[in-house]
């Protein structure tokens, strides 16, 4: 099996940041486009020399340009390759970056870059670094390690081919390279679900390399890194922390989207039918993080509180309320969905290694599942005083408790919501608000296959406060189908097809089949299979 760690260094936030404009440009084209995650595709013209290729492969230019070309030439080169103008792309942003290096991309399909490129990097008026490069390929590593700039000056001048106008298609801040075994020294995968989602698990993908060039590695904080099994995606983490052990040798540590969400805060709210898909992207939209959502779950919406707490935590609490997974596995976007009842593999002495370990837990006599309701109240909250804690502009006030009507004196509210206000104080400013009033209540499960003899065994489940009245019934059931199944296998497995979340049958030559979810898969490569460590409960 081939392992490749797509590794991608480049400057944290510099494509979001830059804004660029651009002389010499073909009004044809959109600047802007250099700012999308996915760069265009390359297309081919017929008008130009050596364009199009016979084997039917390539796009031909739709006919609205406008999302096909980031940078285009105003005309098109001589027999020489000359072109009558440079193009001078200036991107600008408020914020410094450093990098490795500059990639520029441009028509890989036909195989066209410019004669020469000249970068100069600045911060504000200062020129740092001003170097010129003669490209030799399409997709180009200007290299030059610079640190702290906010403004590139790009300027590329003739096209390698006559008759040809010059496009290109991404500007990267950094390099992505590629690791394969055997630079690749160690490996470790986790794939880790939840069925119920009581908590989203953090996946994790760490590893460690033997540098073989002279290029050092500098591996930044929530870096992108991309794992694949023979070509298939495994997974999108971000580095989390590295270490340098010598000159050649590092060790990295990454963690998927949801270790990204642990780190921001979300105010929360108080929610009366919420649409999920609103709710989902008030979470996910504002710190840049991709996701999907099931088609069968858009039409969800979602009544109750959710508290101060992390973007995870908030996730959490979704995901539990409609009984669904956020998942990362397999992909480069959290994916929202619920898992699948059908049996995905059965597992026997073909695709088992020796070493397994069934084991029985503890039989679960009862399951409590709290549903929680909010209704507004005419009690009064003072949450804010500045007797007490002072005066000042864009001061942050967090509740202790939910909270509406806010009202302010002596001082002015910027921002609020039901967990949180942001104000300007004055002498003698105090903030209130009104409180609402909490109830909760148990939905109960009792087993019932308990025996006289059986200790009381209690699973209770609290403190997830999307849960009301309407869905409270159907959540209990699926925690306690999950929970009472008191069968879990740790074995190793050929995984082939088999992912995360999958429901399998474990067939056993000494005792009854089991059937259960792969909650687990930790991966370490070592030889030409995909083999995984695996937990089925």
């Amino acid at each position: 099996m081939k392992l490749t760690v797509v590794y991608e260094d480049v400057a944290v936030g510099a494509r979001e940041a830059f804004v660029a404009t651009a002389t010499g440009q073909n009004s044809l084209a959109n600047i802007n486009l250099l700012k999308a995650d996915n760069p265009p595709r390359d297309y081919m013209n017929p008008g130009e020399l050596n364009n199009v290729l016979l084997d039917g492969t390539g796009y031909v230019y739709p006919a609205d340009l406008s999302t096909c070309i980031p940078v285009m030439s105003t005309a098109i080169s001589d027999d020489s390759g000359a072109l009558e103008e440079s193009i001078v792309i200036t991107l600008t942003a408020d914020g410094n970056f450093s990098s490795q290096g500059i990639t520029l991309v441009f028509s890989e399909v036909v195989g066209r870059y410019p004669k020469s490129v000249k970068i100069q990097w600045y911060n504000n008026s200062e020129l740092l670094y001003d170097k010129t490069y003669t490209p030799d390929s399409p997709n180009y590593y200007c290299e030059q390690y610079v640190d702290s700039y906010n403004k590139l000056v790009i300027t590329l001048t003739g096209v390698n081919m006559p008759q040809n106008y010059l496009t290109l298609n991404n500007v990267i801040c950094g390099l992505i390279r590629q690791f394969s075994r055997p630079d690749i020294e160690t490996f470790t995968l986790l794939h880790d679900i939840d069925p119920v989602s009581s908590t989203l698990k953090i996946d994790t993908m760490d590893f460690s390399l033997k540098q073989k060039t002279d290029i050092e590695y500098v591996f930044q904080d929530k870096q992108a890194i991309k794992s694949y099994f023979d070509d298939e995606l495994m997974s999108t983490t971000f580095v989390k922390k590295y270490s340098r052990n010598s000159r050649d040798s590092y060790e990295i540590a990454t963690e998927d989207y949801m270790g990204l969400l642990d780190d921001v805060q979300f105010y929360g709210g108080m929610y009366t039918n919420k649409s999920l898909t609103e709710l989902i992207a008030e979470i996910l939209e504002p710190v840049g993080v991709p996701y999907t959502i099931a088609d069968n779950l858009t039409d969800k919406t979602l009544t109750g509180y959710i508290s101060v707490c992390t973007r995870r935590e908030a996730l959490t609490q979704v995901m539990f309320a409609i009984g669904a997974v956020a998942d990362t596995s397999y992909s480069d976007k959290v994916d929202i969905y619920t898992l699948s009842d059908e049996i995905a593999a059965v597992l026997n002495d073909n695709n088992t290694f020796t070493g397994q370990q069934t084991k029985t837990t503890d039989k679960i006599t009862e399951l409590r599942l709290y549903a929680y309701s909010y209704v507004e109240s005419s009690n009064t909250y003072t949450a804010y005083q500045a007797a007490k804690s002072g005066t000042g502009t864009d001061i942050e006030v967090i509740f202790p408790e939910p909270l509406y009507d806010l009202s302010i004196t002596n001082g002015t509210i910027s921002e609020s919501g039901t967990n949180y206000a942001i104000i300007t104080a004055n002498t003698n400013c105090v903030l209130t608000g009104k409180k609402y009033d909490k109830t909760q209540s148990a939905t109960i499960i009792r087993n019932p296959n308990i025996l006289a003899g059986d200790k009381e065994n209690i699973y209770e489940i609290t403190n997830f406060t999307l849960v009301n009245r309407d869905n409270v019934e159907e959540l209990a059931q699926a925690c306690f189908d999950y929970y009472s199944h008191r069968e879990n296998i740790n074995e190793t497995i050929l995984a082939s097809d088999i992912k995360v979340g999958d429901m399998v049958t474990q067939k056993y030559s000494y005792r009854d089949n089991i059937t259960g979810r792969v909650s687990t898969m930790k991966y370490t490569v070592s030889g030409a299979a995909k083999v995984a460590d695996v937990t089925i409960t």
